[in-house]
């Protein structure tokens, strides 16, 4: 279902500005938009309300591409990016960490992690036949072990 997607959303918590960034044909396109930021409780960090999803990289896109996108949301602003222990989707075992590895690279040849906000989330409790997710960390469920494990296992 999603084998031939070369687009990444770039995604808003503001009410119609959800947009999209095409790489077909490496047409980069994005409308511009003023980014807000507000300010995370207890930290020095300013968040951005509008963050670039990763969850094709490593699947759908490859490394290049990868690069290329957080080269191209950074340059304008966008310096949240959403991971998750399950990416890419769709999740195999094949292709578990591969958006990771994909972020990871690019802190290393850019030298850009302290210009970013990483976002992850730790993938929580499914029904293992069905969810097709028991190749992390050999089951799915929230417990502290696990948590830690997720978090230690992150980039």
């Amino acid at each position: 279902m999603f084998t031939n997607l070369k687009w990444t959303l770039i995604f808003s918590t503001i009410p119609d500005k959800v947009e999209f960034v095409d790489f077909n044909n490496m047409q980069l396109q994005l409308k511009s938009i003023d980014i807000q930021y507000r300010p995370m409780v207890t930290t020095r960090l300013h968040v951005p309300l509008i963050g670039l999803g990763t969850m094709t990289w490593g699947e759908q896109n490859n490394l290049q591409q990868a690069c290329e996108q957080m080269d191209y949301a950074l340059k304008r602003g966008v310096n949240l990016f959403d991971a998750a222990e399950m990416y890419p989707v769709p999740p195999r075992p094949e292709t578990v960490g591969e958006t990771e590895r994909c972020i990871g690279e690019w802190f290393a040849q850019s030298g850009k992690r302290h210009e970013v906000i990483l976002a992850t989330k730790v993938t929580g409790r499914a029904e293992q036949k069905q969810s097709g997710l028991s190749h992390i960390r050999g089951g799915t469920r929230l417990s502290r072990d696990h948590i830690r494990r997720a978090i230690e296992g992150s980039l």
